[in-house]
């Protein structure tokens, strides 16, 4: 708003302000929400290639076990990749 400013103004400069704002927070949430979905998809990328150079296991069957860990366990399928990361980690650390 500029100056000088009118009462009757106020109120829809104020609410437009308000309606960019929750514009703004709902990007905000879509932008953490890709950012998240894409940390999953690298995560479980990784665990499957390193899971399926050591059984010798199709992707396809990969994908579905670790949706089935993911279903069982009641943990997000970043979740069961970063387990298995840890696990093969540990196991090589031996």
């Amino acid at each position: 708003m500029t100056k000088p400013w009118r009462t009757s103004d106020l109120k829809p400069a104020i609410r437009d302000r308000l309606s960019r704002f929750q514009e703004f927070r709902t990007m905000e949430g879509k932008v953490r929400d890709l950012e998240d979905h894409l940390a999953t998809r690298k995560m479980v990328e990784k665990a499957k290639g390193v899971l399926m150079e050591k059984y010798k296991i199709s992707e396809q069957r990969l994908v579905r076990r670790i949706q089935k860990a993911s279903m069982n366990k009641r943990k997000s399928m970043k979740d069961v990749a970063e387990a298995i990361l840890l696990a093969e980690d540990l196991q090589a650390g031996q």
